[in-house]
């Protein structure tokens, strides 16, 4: 009976999340499902389920976010924008028709535009008017959840003739919405608009945006890679989420700035969570030398987590003797 009374109220307010699609719905959809910071990006991710230690330095799943200091930056994120588009478009189906995709898109319910951007972003990298018809468009539209859909899709475009539909979102009363255009900039290659919109986001210190979403953050910065975003990544890895922290520390990294990256790794190393610890050992080893790696890790002498002391007096042994990289 208590479970068939619970149970009422919660299927009714996703109903009402479904068919009304106001500000205030859009914000709770991102306040929904709260990580409290906790967010495995790629860079982070590892292979948890080791009986070998150094298993731990083989390939996550995809391989190809395991980068050393033998790629360049423009390989990396070149490598990351054809990850992330196949990954949107991998479950596309037959080859849609163009006029019908703009029709869609002009005309159609909210899911029919998501779909049709979609269609033209996979299928044909999208149209010249696509652009001139979502940026007429966002002036009215007052469906902040589609807008920021659309917004996050327009990245996929990889064109910057998307930019001034993605500008035209950029005062948008919704702070999640500035946040997908942010992201889609950064991602496209703008790096002005982009970093100031995230900039002042960040500084609103809306925990589901800062928390959870802190890889938003991180990347944009190491994609927007001017001197301002360089010191706003080395800002983040003193960030009091360590999951934050030492993705901009790898960010730092894989923009060359070696140094900058091991004071934020040296700044997490001490901790008691094992997912931080063996990322933070994955990237010292991909970027630096052994005797780099071994050094850091003596140095986190303090827990007392058996599965992080074990795992690093297992590294130390295998690579205290052995030669520099």
């Amino acid at each position: 009976m208590v479970i068939y009374k619970i149970s009422i109220p919660l299927v009714l307010f996703f109903l009402i999340v479904l068919v009304t699609e106001t500000y205030g719905q859009c914000k709770a959809r991102f306040i929904m499902g709260i990580g409290g910071g906790a967010t495995i990006t790629y860079r982070i991710q590892v292979p948890f389920k080791v009986d070998d230690c150094v298993e731990i330095f083989s390939p996550p799943d995809p391989p190809v976010f395991l980068f050393d200091s033998s790629w360049n930056i423009a390989e990396i994120i070149s490598t990351e924008k054809d990850f992330f588009r196949n990954e949107r478009c991998k479950y596309a189906m037959d080859l849609p028709c163009v006029d019908s995709c703009i029709n869609d898109l002009v005309y159609g319910n909210g899911n029919e535009k998501i779909k049709a951007l979609k269609n033209l972003v996979c299928f044909y990298d999208t149209i010249d008017n696509t652009f001139s018809i979502l940026h007429d468009q966002f002036k009215s539209m007052e469906n902040e959840r589609l807008k920021a859909y659309l917004a996050r899709d327009l990245r996929f475009t990889q064109n910057f003739a998307a930019i001034p539909a993605l500008i035209e979102l950029a005062e948008d009363t919704c702070e999640y919405v500035r946040l997908e255009v942010g992201r889609s900039l950064a991602f496209i290659g703008e790096k002005e608009v982009s970093f100031e919109l995230l900039a002042q986001l960040w500084e609103m210190g809306i925990f589901p945006i800062n928390g959870d979403r802190f890889n938003y953050f991180t990347a944009s910065m190491r994609n927007i890679n001017t001197p301002k975003a360089i010191d706003f990544l080395e800002l983040l890895t003193l960030d009091t989420n360590q999951y934050c922290a030492l993705d901009a520390s790898i960010c730092l990294l894989q923009l060359g700035r070696r140094m900058e990256g091991l004071n934020g790794i040296e700044g997490v190393i001490n901790t008691d969570d094992p997912t931080i610890f063996k990322a933070a050992t994955r990237a010292l080893h991909a970027y630096f030398p052994d005797s780099t790696l071994v050094e850091t890790l003596q140095s986190n002498e303090e827990t007392m987590n058996m599965e992080i002391v074990n795992f690093r007096n297992c590294i130390i042994k295998h690579y205290g003797g052995a030669n520099e990289n």
